[in-house]
């Protein structure tokens, strides 16, 4: 019998509301009125129901049935925020290599994606002439040696005349020097790897004439790789060097944690972004260079926050935030209103700056049913 008139009584306030809305044009000043009367009459139909409640003896809390909710009991927690962007691998080390000299390749040791260490010879380019001009150089310098210890033993004896001593000397110094510079002319002729890596293209063919400065090989370090991005400016003031960040490579199923090495301290003037380069550690070697990733970045973190989910937040006319709280008022639960400040959200969840306490029960599951001052029976406990 109590839930027919409690049905009925509910029904028809629904019902007055209902067309107290659609027939409402007015202001709203004279909205925010008709609220508040319909408001009115809803806490008198409130009171007749718990007469008629009294009189049919459904009073007692052994036949009392009140709307089952769930809360949330509020304890300060570690509040994070996350932005994620797009990234791209780079290699801290990646060059064009280049000949010294004009010569044709004789030998190519390597190829398109060859891994090779620091000091490896990578090319060969044709040192024949240099070869025989340095043959010839040897000879003359055995024979320069020669003449030059000669006259040195007569210059000694006193037997020989000082001239000819610093002539066989200065000749013998001149040969070595040109045979110095000859030997790093045919030094020139090998193209060799500046540091360990991988070849990422070769780039003429066998018997090619190559020219100087003319690129040939490039190649990459795959032992010193870092993730850029570029961020929004909009974060310049959360983001610095040491912040946490988890790099996600969706082809490869895996995550990497590390930390931003560098911040950039310049916004791109036609994006407004600034750069962050996030280092890759060297026991990663599933990495490629130019491998996209996302980058999720822990940009703010706040201790001791009361948190709660967003959608449990109301506002009333005045457009005031509030949720719904379960208190015990004369040995019932009762359905209290909580007027609060908001800050930072992220993923569903906001901080409460202000309004709410420690062990504070927010009414999660049932919130949207219930009323302020309404009885109500607590089912579960978060």
């Amino acid at each position: 019998m109590k839930k027919i008139i409690i049905s009925i009584i509910t029904f028809s306030a629904l019902f007055f509301v209902f067309q107290a809305c659609q027939k409402s044009e007015g202001t709203q000043d004279t909205k925010r009125n008709e609220l508040k009367k319909l408001k009115t009459q809803m806490k008198e139909i409130q009171a007749k129901i718990e007469v008629l409640e009294k009189e049919l003896g459904g009073s007692s809390s052994s036949n009392a049935e009140f709307l089952n909710v769930n809360v949330l009991e509020i304890q300060p927690q570690t509040f994070k925020r996350f932005i994620e962007i797009q990234g791209k691998v780079e290699s801290s080390k990646a060059v064009s290599l280049s000949s010294k000299v004009a010569a044709p390749i004789t030998q190519i040791y390597v190829s398109n994606g060859s891994s090779v260490n620091k000091g490896q010879l990578l090319i060969q380019l044709d040192d024949a002439i240099l070869q025989k001009s340095m043959q010839e150089l040897l000879t003359s310098l055995e024979f320069a040696n020669l003449m030059y210890e000669k006259q040195k033993r007569l210059w000694e004896q006193k037997a020989g005349s000082e001239v000819q001593y610093l002539q066989a000397k200065n000749n013998k110094e001149t040969l070595e020097k040109r045979l110095q510079s000859l030997k790093e002319q045919i030094e020139s002729c090998k193209i060799y790897a500046p540091f360990s890596g991988v070849v990422d293209e070769v780039i003429p063919k066998l018997g090619e004439l190559v020219s100087p400065g003319f690129p040939v090989i490039k190649l990459t370090a795959i032992s010193d790789l870092k993730v850029i991005a570029d961020v929004s400016e909009a974060y310049i003031n959360s983001i610095k060097q040491g912040t946490n960040v988890t790099i996600n490579f969706n082809e490869l199923n895996n995550s990497i944690e590390s930390r931003i090495s560098v911040v950039s301290r310049a916004i791109n003037p036609i994006n407004r972004t600034f750069r962050i380069e996030i280092k890759i550690p060297g026991s990663i070697n599933s990495v490629k260079p130019n491998q996209l990733c996302s980058v999720k970045i822990n940009d703010i973190t706040i201790e001791n926050s009361m948190v709660v989910p967003i959608n449990l937040i109301k506002r009333d006319e005045n457009n005031k935030e509030y949720v719904y709280i379960a208190s015990e008022i004369n040995g019932k639960t009762t359905v209290s209103k909580k007027y609060i400040k908001t800050g930072l959200s992220y993923n569903g969840y906001i901080i409460v700056t202000e309004g709410l306490n420690q062990n504070d029960l927010v009414i999660t599951d049932g919130s949207s049913e219930v009323s302020e001052g309404q009885t109500i029976q607590i089912a579960s406990k978060n």
